[in-house]
């Protein structure tokens, strides 16, 4: 045999290998096909969305309000906070839908306050102290100096001028803020 009929009869051999492993002739399972080196997709069905629901709680301040009245027992431009205020609180409920772990609802399912605030109360003093008189110079017992920062005469048996009280010992106080007045002496028995 000559180089060239080996050659051809190779080549040929070699054809129809290729032929048979395409169209699966001559393989004892004529049934299976080879696949080519090319890749093929295979289609995935679409992914369903994960949806999740849960409550959520958000609460929030509700300010107090503030109320003053007048007190005649305050010294005029003083204030007193009778009661402190304090913020109350209101919760919401919602119902919020997750889709792919992304809200994609909320849905609001209660709101009311659950704490309520307190008001604030304030007295403003009104009262304003009788002037001195003259007579007022001598003090009995000696003076003091008051809350505003005026010297004021001690409580004495008689009245030297300018008393404002009898206190319930009998005493007369020189006090110019109803607040504490005769407060050592039984406390105010009249206001003069």
């Amino acid at each position: 045999m000559s180089y060239k009929i080996v050659t051809s009869v190779i080549a040929g051999l070699l054809s129809i290998s290729a032929v048979s492993a395409i169209t699966g002739i001559g393989n004892s399972n004529s049934n299976t096909y080879h696949q080519s080196s090319q890749p093929t997709s295979i289609e995935q069905p679409p992914k369903t969305p994960e949806v999740t629901e849960k409550e959520v709680v958000e609460t929030s301040t509700v300010p107090y309000e503030t109320k003053t009245y007048d007190d005649a027992n305050l010294a005029s431009g003083s204030t007193r906070v009778d009661v402190e205020g304090q913020n109350g609180v209101r919760t919401k409920k919602y119902k919020v839908t997750y889709t792919d772990g992304r809200e994609t609802n909320r849905e609001l399912i209660s709101d009311e306050i659950t704490t309520e605030p307190v008001t604030k109360v304030v007295a403003n003093g009104t009262y304003i102290a009788p002037k001195p008189t003259s007579q007022s110079q001598y003090c009995e017992n000696g003076t003091y100096v008051n809350s505003a920062g005026n010297t004021v005469c001690r409580p004495s048996a008689n009245n030297t001028g300018g008393a404002t009280a009898i206190c319930r010992d009998g005493t007369y106080s020189y006090s110019q803020s109803r607040r504490g007045t005769c407060s050592h002496h039984g406390g105010v028995k009249t206001w003069l």
